[in-house]
């Protein structure tokens, strides 16, 4: 039987100059790609042939990703990589492709950028377990015009491997589904609207490979979650992060506290009843009800929080809900509300912790919705200064806002207690849900040296030294996603040019 073979790196997949996504972004996509190739050698899914697709496309992407470069090393050898950190689940990496895809194919659409999206949406479907019907449809339509030539770049096994026979069926399917004469799937599809929680109706069948009975649900098709009795002596599951709010009902005011989640036995009648429902109308969201804390605040938003969102191996526990609180010392003491779709995010990291039994990293107060912060950013950071943590993960789409701020008032002293870290979603709970990273303590230390020498300096003249610039770039080079870094680097730069 064939094995591993390195890519033919003298054919490039794509041109990668002509890519464009933010650090955070490319750094998890290497991420993602580089575990497909050592963190699953016993997954009959990923054979050699995924591996050498995964690795073709990451050392194309970045040449010199410390990861991919020694996946590719020892399967040449026909060693077992390394494994590296953060995914650990399939269904995480699938997820992950297709989110890169989707960005890959926001408007507006760059040539190299929309090559790439379609090799991504192919390795994501592979590793689906059953892609929704409307990721076909936009697979087929990223690639009608741009077939994908994984044949110039690697050298697939003349006896076809699970993932070449899944990715051969997924694209005949995709293309019978565009024939179809429905206007939903009439070869209308945009490349660039690549949702996570497209529509189906709510209808079961059974997979002929596995037996496992599936749910037609609101968002990627995935198995009906795996529930386990409640145990005679179960004791709740509590987990906690801290994170920021905006309180709705207080002028949307953001506070900083702490967002718990306890994983308990329904104990009320209307409790009880909501378990029924649950079970009943189960379409897409969570398999057990999400109520509010008789202390407060409402989190009556929540309720339809997405199942897909969630790795697709989780456990459940039958007879449980997960009862969501935020306490915060800036709070009320009158009835009050919060921004439940910010909530969204941390309640997903704190769902997977409890479940999973991974711990909440608690250097980390985690900022934000999917894209975007309540209120201003200065206003973000001396909340989360309250609590006292090293970090403060924020959405990558408020950079533009935190320069307009640095260049108005040349505050770099909000950059460091805490120190800014960009995220996208599935990124943030994996780092919420891991000891924090190396890279992350070394940038800490540099960027320490830099506060140490304000006191000679002026932040705002440290940040057009020269020798600092060179210490900013080396922190980036290792923490590509420490927006504190990068955002002092660039301030440096315009004043030294102005």
């Amino acid at each position: 039987m064939r094995s591993y073979e390195a890519p033919n790196f003298d054919h490039p997949v794509f041109d990668r100059d002509g890519i464009f996504l933010e650090p955070s972004d490319k750094e998890e996509l290497l991420g993602a790609l580089a575990a497909i190739a050592c963190n699953f050698p016993a997954q009959p899914k990923v054979d050699d042939d995924l591996r050498e697709k995964a690795i073709a496309i990451a050392l194309n992407l970045d040449p010199l990703h410390f990861n991919s470069r020694q996946a590719n090393e020892a399967l040449t050898h026909g060693n077992i990589p390394q494994k590296t950190g953060y995914f650990d689940s399939l269904s995480l990496v699938s997820e992950t492709l297709w989110s890169a895809a989707s960005l890959l194919t926001d408007d507006p659409i760059e040539p190299e950028e929309k090559k790439l999206a379609g090799y991504l949406m192919e390795l994501s479907l592979v590793l689906h377990p059953d892609p929704a019907e409307k990721r076909l449809a936009a697979y087929e339509a990223a690639t009608k015009d741009l077939p994908l030539a994984w044949s110039n770049f690697i050298s697939l096994d003349p006896i076809e491997k699970q993932s070449t026979t899944r990715s051969n069926n997924w694209k005949r399917e995709a293309i019978e589904l565009l024939r179809r004469p429905t206007p939903a799937n009439n070869g209308m599809v945009e490349p660039g609207n690549l949702s996570t929680t497209d529509s189906h109706s709510a209808t079961s069948e059974t997979d002929e490979n596995s037996g496992t009975r599936l749910q037609k649900s609101s968002g990627a098709d995935r198995p009906e979650p795996a529930m386990r009795p409640l145990p005679d002596n179960f004791e709740p599951i509590t987990r906690s992060i801290q994170t920021l709010r905006n309180a709705t009902s207080i002028s949307g005011t953001t506070l900083s506290g702490v967002f718990t989640l306890k994983i308990r036995k329904a104990e009320t009648s209307e409790e009880r009843d909501l378990l029924t429902s649950s079970r009943g109308e189960f379409a897409g969201n969570l398999p057990v009800p999400i109520i509010s804390s008789a202390d407060g605040p409402n989190f009556d938003g929540m309720r339809m929080l997405e199942y897909d969102v969630l790795p697709a191996d989780l456990e459940w526990i039958e007879d449980t809900v997960a009862e969501f609180s935020f306490k915060s010392d800036q709070a009320p003491s009158k009835p009050w509300s919060v921004n439940t779709t910010a909530a969204r995010l941390p309640a997903i990291a704190l769902l997977q912790s409890a479940l999973t039994g991974k711990e909440i990293n608690e250097d980390i107060v985690l900022g934000g919705g999917k894209r975007t912060m309540p209120g201003n950013i200065e206003e973000n950071i001396q909340a989360a200064r309250l609590l006292g943590r090293p970090y403060l993960m924020v959405p990558v789409g408020i950079r533009n806002d935190l320069m307009a701020y640095l260049n108005r008032t040349g505050d770099l002293d909000i950059l460091f207690k805490p120190e800014l870290i960009t995220f996208n979603e599935s990124s943030a709970i994996n780092k919420m849900t891991s000891p924090t990273g190396k890279a992350w303590l070394k940038a800490s230390e540099s960027f320490a040296e830099i506060m140490r020498a304000s006191e000679r300096m002026p932040l705002t003249d440290l940040a057009t030294n020269t020798k600092i610039q060179e210490r900013l770039k080396a922190i980036l080079e290792t923490a590509p996603d420490h927006l504190s870094a990068k955002a002092m680097l660039e301030y440096g730069k315009k004043a030294r040019a102005n």
